[in-house]
């Protein structure tokens, strides 16, 4: 699903601004998320920590009432990943 290439662009001038430069491959990553998740970080959904996006619980759950989810199942991890 093909978002509005505004969205993109506007994506990536917000995160640029918060987070300065971005290598190309975050920028591609950005490109991804927002086309096809719909993703905003103006909205608060991602977070660029260590060269990598996360989605924030606001951002599940926009995504989740988008898909008109009923639930969001998570599971405890017993040992933390490294």
């Amino acid at each position: 699903m093909r978002r509005n290439p505004e969205s993109v662009r506007r994506n990536a001038d917000l995160a640029r601004e918060s987070w300065g430069e971005l290598s190309p491959a975050l920028l591609q990553g950005l490109e991804e998320l927002t086309e096809r998740y719909g993703l905003s970080v103006a909205l608060g959904d991602l977070q660029q920590i260590d060269g990598r996006w996360y989605v924030t619980h606001a951002g599940l759950l926009r995504t989740a009432q988008r898909r008109r989810c009923h639930a969001i199942r998570t599971s405890l991890q017993k040992a933390n990943s490294e």
